[in-house]
């Protein structure tokens, strides 16, 4: 990981941070710089976090057609998520660009075994589903 070219991208924010959660932090900016649903993200406005009362890392970032910062929790498959362990979540982020806001959702990037990545958006709250368009 660390011979990587695009290791020094990320390595910065990753001082501090358990071995496990770079290489999980690792894998999933590679995937969203490369790989399906994020590569027209512009990269001068990404970043990753430490968070330090989980000790792990979060990646922000935004897409090119979206005013919005996404944030991104790298997680392994086998970990389990509950409601209130994603309550703390939406607790402790502050968003970057207001800090008296918490993400209105987060993004959790899941990493298979064979180093896929899949991402699945949960809201801070019921959310009604989009209304469909008129004809």
């Amino acid at each position: 990981m660390q011979a990587h070219p695009n290791f020094s991208d990320i390595v910065p924010q990753l001082k501090g941070v358990p071995a496990f959660h770079q290489e999980l932090s690792f894998q999933v900016y590679m995937d969203l710089k490369f790989g399906k649903l994020y590569a027209h993200m512009r990269w001068a406005t990404t970043r990753a976090e430490h968070v330090k009362e989980w000790n792990r890392v979060v990646i922000w970032g935004r897409m090119d057609d979206k005013l919005t910062l996404d944030v991104m929790i790298p997680t392994p498959v086998s970990e389990r998520w509950s409601i209130s362990s994603l309550q703390e979540y939406f607790k402790v982020l502050k968003h970057p660009d207001d800090a008296s806001r918490p993400p209105s959702s987060v993004v959790l990037a899941v990493v298979e075994s064979d180093s896929s990545v899949s991402y699945y958006r949960i809201h801070s709250g019921l959310v009604p589903p989009p209304q469909p368009k008129s004809r």
